[in-house]
């Protein structure tokens, strides 16, 4: 018998699981907490950032992309992008300030300079909703939903909304109190969780905020 406490952390045990009498819910569920737990034991995940700036007709548009150096960890999620579960990473090609924009002509290594260019007309779609587990996410990298830009670094710092044993809590919360609820998969708000927003001050509703009570607090 061992003498745990709370938020204890996974406890290998030497008992085989019984994989295969688990059902297929209960067999994904398990994968994910041992990979999660594997992963802890790998060498970091090294890449390098990329971001290119094209400038054509008076208009900036951006590509970001990363170039891994070491996959450490990721190797352990590696079937998981080959699987569709996860977004692959974009890689982008080494690159030199003022180059000019090529395109490919069939083989990679036959490049010609750009001399035109057409476009779409295309309708925008909004960001897709929130299921529990990209809430969750949301929730502990919340700087990426800051409105003054200035505070994406500060906000980095912080542990985000909640912490790891809270915030499932608080999304259960947002549920049981009518502010949530959950159709299908994703979580939508209600009218309540929206009038509220509409009547609140617009410092309240954006993670702005939050790094300036982190160093009141600290």
């Amino acid at each position: 018998m061992v003498q745990i406490s709370a938020h204890h952390a996974i406890i290998p045990t030497r008992i085989q699981a019984d994989f295969e009498n688990l059902s297929e819910i209960e067999q994904k569920l398990y994968l994910m907490v041992a990979q999660a737990y594997l992963a802890q034991f790998y060498p970091p995940h090294e890449y390098k950032a990329t971001q290119v700036i094209i400038s054509f007709a008076d208009e900036n548009f951006v590509g970001k992309g990363k170039n891994i150096l070491k996959l450490g960890w990721r190797a352990i999620y590696k079937n998981a992008v080959q699987n569709g579960s996860e977004e692959p990473e974009v890689s982008l090609p080494p690159l030199t300030q003022s180059e000019a924009v090529k395109y490919l002509s069939g083989k990679i290594s036959e490049t010609k300079p750009c001399t035109g260019a057409t476009f779409d007309k295309k309708v925008t779609t909004p960001p897709k909703k929130f299921t529990e587990s990209s809430l969750l996410q949301a929730m502990k990298e919340i700087y990426r939903y800051v409105k003054n830009e200035d505070l994406k670094s500060e906000l980095k710092e912080c542990s985000g909304i909640g912490t790891e044993a809270t915030r499932a809590g608080i999304i259960e919360k947002l549920q049981t109190t009518g502010f949530l609820k959950l159709v299908g998969k994703y979580l939508e708000p209600t009218e309540k969780a929206v009038m509220t927003v509409k009547i609140l001050p617009e410092e309240i509703i954006y993670p702005d905020n939050t790094p300036i009570w982190e160093t009141e607090l600290k």
